[in-house]
């Protein structure tokens, strides 16, 4: 699936789909890049998937945005995928924002020989506005639940009210000199 918008006034619905039980050798199982638009990925079924090739640039999902425009990710059910990276979430040139909230993403499996190794990737060329909300992230299995930034420029997502039980590797990798909030999440733990 593929959501490419043309103008700011422009809207890009993706909505309803199943993605299950594919290997790709290249790109991604599950693209949506807008350009100067606005798109909502939402009710989307992406399940069983496997990336089998040495380079795996974008993950099983990719989101992304170029320029103005917003771009919302919810209500997704990402499970049981393998690969590399699960989710790519990357902006360039502000002030497109990406919000991924009240998905669901189980069972997934992130390693491999490409670095990183994330659940969920969050990098961009400039400026940066992401934000991460009442997602349920359970049972999850890698080298780091989340990987952020780049060596090139800071990335300031926002983490709040998201569900990370019985996940296997580091919560954070963060590749950047700047810091950030991770906020009010549930971490499974009376500490």
């Amino acid at each position: 699936n593929n959501g490419y918008g043309g103008s700011a006034t422009s809207t890009v619905v993706v909505s309803g789909n199943q993605v299950t039980n594919n290997t790709q050798q290249s790109g991604s199982v599950f693209y949506v890049f807008v350009n100067n638009a606005i798109a909502s990925v939402t009710n989307n079924l992406v399940m069983g998937n496997t990336y089998n090739a040495s380079e795996n640039l974008d993950g099983i999902v990719f989101i992304g945005g170029y320029g103005v425009g917003d771009l919302t990710f919810s209500n997704n059910q990402i499970i049981d995928n393998t690969a590399s990276k699960i989710i790519t979430a990357y902006t360039e040139n502000y002030p497109t924002t990406i919000t991924i909230s009240e998905n669901v993403i189980h069972g997934n499996t992130f390693s491999g020989i490409l670095s990183p190794n994330a659940l969920l990737e969050i990098t961009q060329s400039s400026g940066d506005s992401t934000t991460v909300t009442d997602n349920s992230i359970t049972g999850n299995t890698g080298t780091s639940l989340v990987h952020i930034g780049n060596s090139s420029y800071a990335v300031n997502p926002t983490f709040e009210r998201n569900n990370f039980d019985d996940n296997d590797g580091y919560f954070v990798y963060n590749n950047q000199t700047s810091n950030y909030s991770i906020g009010n999440n549930w971490w499974n733990t009376e500490s």
